[in-house]
């Protein structure tokens, strides 16, 4: 039953992800250099440099990013596993593949889940051998990062990756998650306890994916706080670099928290603001509506006026009319009583 609770809680975050965000409205509540205070004592503490360090951070109720040391390379490690698998599940959404197809004597689904779930570099290697594409692996991330080819070529020639081109891989696929089916209920089954799990408040759910070779050590993943957040870790050869992957899931688990509370409180007062220009609208509206009415009452009396003007103008005529009718006529009969006497006499 958790399992399944997970599964679903995950499906729901790729719509999550998808819905409109304050990021539209251009409002940043991610203070930069608030972060770097906060955490320079524990990046100090753990010798972290450009050259042996590297963070990517992705808040999904704004869209805002964080990075440290953003295109800073790393071995890649295990992490190429997320795009390879990716790009399996996407030709099944597509229809090109199905789960139950063969690779290596074994089905594409039980390959995806040994890969994601276990780490393991035989089924890995499997999926990386069956499609002459994706090179050494290391190619896939080119598919979804949203470099040029001219910046995965660098990389991807010397098997590394940089934060901000991880963060670019896992934002696609939780935002597109529907193109990749499986990868992400995969994902939430990893390394459960450990990495981003081991100091996280347990009922907050993870999908995560590690990286761990001659002395690197990753982890890239989802943290579903009531906004979710992406997060990428890139250890190179530094003390603390488990410390500092645990401890740095519970810090920005935290942050977001802090987040939350500032874009709620940013809303509030665009809700606000939004309110009040909505009043200041209709009182125009109001005004405008009474200066129209006014113009037209003035107009109407204006009409009246000319309409009243007009009928005591053609009244004055009739009189006069009637007063030169009455005059001619008086005059026609003086003229005819003057004839009828000189006739008689």
């Amino acid at each position: 039953m958790r399992k399944i609770r997970f599964l679903i809680l995950f499906r729901l975050l790729g719509a999550l992800l998808t819905l409109p965000t304050l990021a539209d409205s251009g409002i940043s509540v991610l203070d930069g250099e608030e972060l770097d205070e906060l955490l320079s004592p524990s990046l100090e503490r753990w010798g972290a440099s450009e050259s042996n360090f590297g963070l990517a951070f992705y808040y999904s109720g704004t869209g805002e990013t964080y990075y440290l040391h953003p295109e800073a390379p790393f071995y890649s490690a295990s992490l190429y596993k997320v795009p390879v698998c990716m790009r399996y599940a996407e030709l099944v959404s597509q229809g090109e593949l199905s789960w139950d197809e063969r690779i290596a004597g074994r089905e594409l689904d039980e390959l995806v889940r040994l890969t994601l779930v276990n780490s393991s570099n035989d089924t890995a290697g499997a999926l990386v051998l069956h499609d002459t594409e994706l090179c050494y692996g290391h190619r896939a991330f080119g598919l979804y990062s949203g470099y040029s080819e001219e910046e995965q070529y660098a990389l991807e020639s010397k098997y590394t990756f940089t934060p901000r081109y991880v963060l670019n891989t896992f934002l696609t696929l939780y935002q597109q998650s529907e193109r990749f089916p499986r990868v992400l209920d995969y994902l939430s089954e990893a390394a459960p306890g450990s990495f981003f799990r081991s100091k996280l408040d347990p009922s907050l759910e993870v999908a995560q994916k590690y990286g761990q070779y001659e002395g690197v050590l990753h982890t890239a993943g989802v943290i579903r706080t009531p906004h979710p957040i992406i997060l990428v870790v890139m250890c190179g050869s530094m003390k603390g670099q488990l410390e500092a992957i645990e401890d740095l899931a519970v810090f920005f688990a935290d942050y977001a928290l802090t987040l939350d509370g500032r874009m709620e409180a940013e809303e509030e007062r665009l809700r606000a603001e939004q309110e009040q220009e909505e009043a200041k609208r209709q009182q125009r509206l109001a005004e405008e509506d009474q200066l129209r009415e006014q113009a037209q009452q003035k107009a109407l009396d204006e009409q009246a006026r000319q309409e009243a003007e007009a009928r005591q103008q053609a009244k004055r005529q009739r009189e006069n009319l009637m007063i030169t009718a009455i005059l001619t006529l008086s005059a026609v009969r003086a003229v005819t009583a003057l004839l009828l006497r000189k006739k008689k006499a």
